[in-house]
């Protein structure tokens, strides 16, 4: 009931995870809009999450692409739509290649099973939209 009213609430559109016609990037949409209206709404706790979140990212011991790669794995094993689009963007725009993201996508498999490896048609399909629009920002002429 709680997680109803608050797709109500936020005016997140509540879709299935199956809809294969929803878009990785309206996906990615739906995840920073939920992050600026938690963030709205309740800042003295989204704030301290999105500085725990930030902090965990950032190069430590591991690189951000092999952070990265590692929340793909655990997105994928988690079932998590939205997860799978930030994070697959995330790897991408670390450097990460698409053999590279659909090899952690396969330890997920190794660990949870068949349902992981449904979930990584959703990683395929981020991994097609983020390329493609990065190969159309190079192709762009310059407007200078």
């Amino acid at each position: 009931i709680y997680t109803t009213r608050l797709y109500v609430k936020l005016n997140i559109v509540n879709t299935q995870v199956g809809d294969e016609n929803m878009s990785m990037k309206t996906t990615l949409d739906e995840v920073h809009q939920l992050v600026e209206k938690m963030g709205e709404m309740y800042p003295r706790l989204a704030g301290p999450f999105m500085v725990f979140l930030r902090r965990v990212e950032e190069k430590g011991a591991l690189d951000t692409k092999t952070k990265e790669l590692i929340s793909v794995a655990l997105s994928v094993a988690a079932k998590c739509k939205w997860c799978i689009a930030f994070h697959t963007k995330n790897a991408l725009d670390a450097g990460a290649t698409k053999d590279e993201i659909m090899e952690a996508c396969y330890v997920a498999i190794l660990m949870t099973g068949g349902p992981a490896f449904m979930y990584t048609q959703f990683v395929l399909k981020a991994i097609e939209e983020f390329t493609k629009a990065e190969e159309v920002k190079v192709t762009e002429p310059s407007t200078k």
